[in-house]
């Protein structure tokens, strides 16, 4: 038990760490043990070479990182950069400004994003919601994606996949040939772009 302004550094060789409630910034790093950190107001940065991460309600800027487990996050706010090697990623009712993220083998879930956006995923599933407020960059090796957007958006679209199909709910205005593994327009007269690109999803 510390005092709330506490800035914490610590480091276990496979144990488990739960942080809470305390004011930061946190550098918390372990070999194989899970990581838990939540009610954190500054930057947290979240290391584990194959445990799991939970990161609940953090007010400034995450940076996790796991070797083979999954990154869980709820309630974050600011800037988001996560990396795993085989897990899933999923964040849910957070507001993000500007997302990172990047996974072997796993799938990707990110909800309440705006800013920039990029995603690369070996062979996992992504789906993305938020208001574009800058370039999203979606990748997946063989995965399906899915993108979703206000029902007014205005974005300019660049789609590809190798083997799948694409599909948009949204009014697009074509440019250049028509093709069943490309697309691409422009939506409500443009705006920023989205680029997605997949090699046997949808």
């Amino acid at each position: 038990m510390v005092p709330a302004d506490t800035r914490l550094r610590s480091e276990t060789g496979s144990g488990n760490q739960t942080i809470d409630g305390i004011k930061g910034p946190v550098r918390a790093a372990t070999g194989s043990g899970n990581l838990s950190v939540s009610s954190v107001s500054n930057e947290v940065r979240a290391d584990t070479g194959s445990g799991d991460l939970s990161l609940r309600a953090l007010g400034s800027g995450v940076y996790a990182n796991t070797g083979s487990g999954n990154i869980r996050a709820t309630g974050v706010v600011g800037r988001f950069a996560g990396q795993t090697g085989s897990g899933d990623v999923r964040i849910e009712q957070s507001r993000l400004r500007d997302v990172d993220i990047q996974t072997g083998s796993g799938n990707v879930f990110a909800q309440g994003v705006s800013g920039v956006l990029t995603v690369r995923t070996g062979s996992g599933d992504i789906t993305v919601e938020g208001k574009q407020a800058g370039e999203w960059n979606l990748e997946a090796g063989s995965g399906t994606i899915q993108v979703r957007l206000p029902s007014d958006a205005a974005f300019d679209l660049r789609a590809h996949t190798g083997f799948g199909r694409i599909n948009t709910e949204h009014p697009l205005t074509m440019v250049g040939a028509k093709s069943r593994h490309d697309m691409r327009g422009k939506v409500r007269g443009g705006g920023a772009l989205i680029n997605v690109s997949t090699g046997s999803g949808d």
